[in-house]
């Protein structure tokens, strides 16, 4: 009855040390996998220092509304990111070869109207920075 005392206690530590291995095996191959890059998605509309999903832009807002007016008078480019991923000038439809050095960092309005700050180039997502409360006494 030792024995087999001994084998079930003896598996069952083998056991867990095998559970530990494994879960920390699936989450190292999980975080390899994952990709780091959040760049704005398919159906984006940049103007300027802002961007929108153009699903969003239905209906902006009259501030909105006026500040793209605005942006076209000025004459300056506006751009699109197709539903295949690809940046394009609205002017002449012509794809950006080099996204990185002509995007600026954005702020994305989605459909819902939340906003997200986006790196320059269609970078990843901007995390805002923690507010805390200094004492000064």
């Amino acid at each position: 009855m030792e024995v087999m005392t001994y084998i079930w206690l003896w598996e069952g530590k083998l056991m867990k040390k095998f559970s530990a291995v494994l879960l920390a095996a699936l989450i190292i191959t999980g975080t390899s996998f994952t990709t780091a890059n959040a760049d704005m998605p398919p159906g984006t509309v940049v103007v300027g220092e802002k961007a929108f999903d153009l699903n969003y832009l239905m209906n902006p807002t009259a501030e909105e509304s006026k500040y793209i007016l605005n942006y076209i008078i000025q004459g300056k480019e506006i751009y699109v990111k197709t539903f295949a991923g690809k940046w394009v000038k609205n002017s002449d439809n012509s794809e950006l070869a080099n996204p990185d050095k002509v995007l600026p960092e954005v702020v994305y309005k989605n459909i819902d109207g939340k906003e997200v700050t986006y790196a320059k180039g269609d970078g990843d997502v901007v995390e805002a920075e923690d507010f805390y409360v200094v004492d000064i006494y």
